[in-house]
């Protein structure tokens, strides 16, 4: 016996040329007890991956209802405070128009005529 026979019993033998001679075997194990621990890790490992993919579902989903909400705030106020501004902007021109009825007159004959002249050069 030699060094390499005692090396394929150890790790395994293969016989070339005949496949139904063919025998593997890692160390004490036999197959089926390593196919079985193989089919175990691969299930804990498939747990595993699907769990964290849920939480990662759930986190994003957190995170958009979070930016969601945001968002709804943000126009929340930005609607609020246009409509502010146009109170603003219309008090300002009634005033202006009760203070000077001429003036108010002539700058809305002003808009017609540029409105006028607008459509005018599309059509």
């Amino acid at each position: 016996m030699t060094a390499f026979d005692d090396r394929n019993k150890t790790y395994g033998t293969t016989s070339l040329g005949d496949p139904s001679k063919s025998s593997t075997t890692f160390g004490t194990k036999e197959p089926e007890t390593t196919l079985e621990s193989l089919q175990a890790e691969l299930k804990s490992l498939s747990t595993t991956v699907s769990e964290y993919v849920g939480n990662s579902a759930a986190q994003a989903a957190k995170s958009t209802a979070e930016v969601a909400s945001q968002i709804g705030s943000t126009a929340s106020d930005v609607a609020s405070a246009a409509s502010d501004q146009a109170k603003t902007i219309t008090a300002e021109l009634e005033r202006v128009g009760r203070a000077n009825p001429l003036g108010a007159i002539a700058g809305a004959l002003l808009v017609g005529v540029l409105i006028g002249m607008i459509g005018r050069g599309r059509g």
